[in-house]
Parts: C-alpha cells; sequence; structure tokens
C-alpha cells in the first residue's frame, strides 16, 4: 500500500473525499462502500458516532493519524474524519 496520507490528498484533489461528521455519516449510510479515516485526537463522542455506524455497515475505518496529519493531507483546517468516495482509489487503500 502506498503512504495513506499522499493518497488521501490525491483523493481530495479528484473530488474523491467526504470531511466533517454528519456528511461522513450521511456518505457511510447512503453508499456503505467507503474507507474511514477518524483522527485519533477526536472527541470521545464523535469517534463513537463513527465507529458505531462503521462497525453498523462493516466500514473500513482507520484511527491512526491525527487531526494535524489528516488536515495536512487534505489542505484543510481541523479535519477529525474523511471518507473516501467510491473511486479506483479505494483499492489502493486494502
Amino acid at each position: 500500500m502506498s503512504d495513506p496520507l499522499s493518497l488521501l490528498g490525491l483523493a481530495m484533489r479528484k473530488g474523491d473525499t467526504v470531511f466533517g461528521v454528519k456528511q461522513v455519516i450521511e456518505h457511510i449510510q447512503k453508499t456503505r462502500r467507503t474507507i474511514v479515516f477518524l483522527a485519533k485526537d477526536t472527541g470521545d463522542n464523535t469517534a463513537k458516532k463513527i465507529r458505531d455506524k462503521c462497525n453498523t455497515y462493516n466500514i473500513t475505518l482507520y484511527d491512526t493519524y491525527t487531526s494535524d496529519q489528516l488536515s495536512d493531507a487534505i489542505g484543510k483546517e481541523n479535519v477529525k474524519v474523511i471518507a473516501l468516495k467510491d473511486s479506483s482509489l479505494l483499492n489502493a487503500f486494502k
């Protein structure tokens, strides 16, 4: 697997990312085919919401990066959760 943060940046440039808690939860429920990145420094309530949705819909979850690392990867500030849209990049993460 290539560097996941580099691939996130590429996905962002292609328009293949969703970020923000509400938007990611809606995306999970709608598509059920995604990969989610959750910042390890996310608050407990937010982390529980995202983890529960990922478990319910059998979604792969990565929680090894900080908010700063995820934010830097996609060029946004204060990003806590990112989901990949259905694209060819999904396979690069598996």
